[in-house]
Parts: structure tokens; C-alpha cells; sequence
């Protein structure tokens, strides 16, 4: 991958713009805990999903680079942690170092920094939303989704979801249409995002019941993005119907409220491959 104006030639960064602005309108539109509980959950992920590869590293970025990225990140200039993962690039640092060394790191240094109260929520809030960002700007680039050649899918009830009926139904009805599916109902957060982690299926379909459930919906799909970014992510219920808006801005590969609707999209997602 070659170089053009000092950026990694092929990094999409109005996808890194786009993707910063929806999670800050979307945290604006939520209570300050459920805010909380996502940039919280961003930070946890990112190091979790790099955990095992930073405990095999010999060497680590000297602890100032570190700082400056972090503090980068919570810059006034939205575009100042941005630019210093494109100089980082430009030197000629590997992506997946990025990863590891840099970003991974940054997100533990924000939340060091946030337990000792050296920095306020609004800080770490807009840090795990740059980070979140730029993670997703890379991973379109080195984790391209890709659909095994049968169709198939995971279907599963979102957190504390009561009303399972729809999932279940619609699960069946994907069963007489052809296709592979996995149910999982009543799990925990963590407990569904240890079952995707692991999967083999190419789509993850939540369920989610209305309104109420966005919080919970939105967090699932940030660690989902964050820990499987080569998944298709579908969402149906009736929040489909209640905060369509909302559901935009969460960026789900599809969206339905009916079965056809639902049959033609994941039909969709199978034909890509």
C-alpha cells in the first residue's frame, strides 16, 4: 500500500469523520450513564481484542508516544489523534502494530488516566469515540467482510430482552428457507459477545424489542465492531419501526421490521460473497 500526501493511500478518512460524528450524536441522544457505559465499553474491547497479541510483544512504544497519542485523542482538534495514526503509518509502522502498540495502548492510558481523575468523561468520551473510529477506518481496509459459501447466520436476542418470540419465529422461518442458524436467547452481554467471538457464521441478526433497548442494542454493536469486524450486523424488532433514526446512526449492515424485508437483505448480504 503506497503513500499519497502523507496518508496511507486507500485510508478512507471521511469514513473515520463519518463514523466519529454518528457515535457523538449518538451518545448525545442517550443518558449520561448509557453514554458512559459506551466509551467504557470501547476502551475495554479494544484491549481485550488485543490482549493476547500485546503479551507476546518484545518491545513497546516508549511510554511518551503513548501519552502524546492519548492525548491526541482528546484534543480539541478533532483531527489530531487521526493524524498522528497517519504519521505513524507514513514511518512506515504496520497497521497491526498500530493496533497493538499504539491504539490499544492509548485506550488503557485514557482509562489509567480517567481512574485517577486526570481527565473528565467528556475527555474519555470523545477519546473511545476517535479511537473507536479510527479501528473501523483500518479494519475496512485489512478485515473485509466475507460470506462462506452456504447461508448461514447467527440469530440471537439482545440483553435482557423479554420478548423472544420474533427471533425464535424468525429463526424457524430462515430454517425452512434454507438456511444454517444459530439461536441464542437470554444470554448476557458478555456472555453473546464470547459466543460471536467464536463463531464461524458470517451475520450476526439481533433482535431488539423498541425504544427502550437502544443503550443496550448500540453497546452490543460497538464490542461486536470492535471484536468481529468481518461480521455482517442485522437488526430487526420493533426498534426497527420505533427509532429508525437512531438505528442509522449504529450503522447495522441491514435493517427490517417484516420477514420479506428481512429475507431480502440477508439475501443480499449472501450474494456479495
Amino acid at each position: 500500500m503506497s503513500r499519497v500526501g502523507g496518508q496511507p493511500e486507500g485510508v478512507d478518512w471521511d469514513k473515520f469523520n463519518k463514523t466519529a460524528s454518528n457515535i457523538e450524536t449518538l451518545k448525545s441522544r442517550l443518558t449520561d450513564e448509557a453514554a458512559l457505559a459506551l466509551a467504557s465499553e470501547v476502551l475495554n474491547r479494544v484491549n481485550l481484542r488485543f490482549s493476547s497479541q500485546k503479551a507476546k510483544l518484545k518491545q513497546q512504544p516508549p511510554a511518551q508516544e503513548i501519552e502524546a497519542l492519548a492525548s491526541a485523542l482528546i484534543a480539541d482538534s478533532p483531527d489530531k489523534g487521526q493524524l498522528y495514526v497517519s504519521r505513524l503509518y507514513d514511518a512506515g509502522v504496520k497497521i497491526e502494530d498500530i493496533y497493538v502498540c499504539y491504539l490499544a495502548a492509548a485506550a488503557q492510558k485514557l482509562g489509567e488516566w480517567w481512574d485517577n481523575d486526570h481527565v473528565s468523561f467528556v475527555d474519555v468520551r470523545i477519546g473511545a469515540t476517535r479511537i473507536y473510529a479510527i479501528l473501523q477506518t483500518l479494519d475496512q481496509m485489512v478485515i473485509p467482510k466475507h460470506l462462506v459459501d452456504e447461508r448461514s447466520a447467527m440469530f440471537a436476542s439482545i440483553p435482557d430482552e423479554l420478548h423472544t418470540l420474533g427471533v425464535t419465529m424468525a429463526s424457524d422461518l430462515f430454517r425452512q428457507k434454507g438456511w444454517d442458524v444459530d439461536l441464542f436467547i437470554g444470554l448476557s452481554h458478555d456472555e453473546l459477545i464470547a459466543e460471536i467471538d467464536h463463531t464461524k457464521l458470517p451475520i450476526i441478526c439481533l433482535s431488539a424489542g423498541g425504544r427502550h433497548s437502544i443503550d443496550i442494542l448500540a453497546k452490543l454493536i460497538l464490542a461486536i465492531r470492535i471484536h468481529r469486524p468481518d461480521l455482517y450486523i442485522f437488526v430487526s424488532g420493533k426498534i426497527v419501526e420505533e427509532v429508525d433514526d437512531l438505528l442509522q446512526i449504529i450503522e447495522p449492515d441491514g435493517i427490517a421490521s417484516d420477514i420479506d424485508t428481512a429475507l431480502e437483505v440477508m439475501e443480499s448480504f449472501y450474494i456479495k460473497s
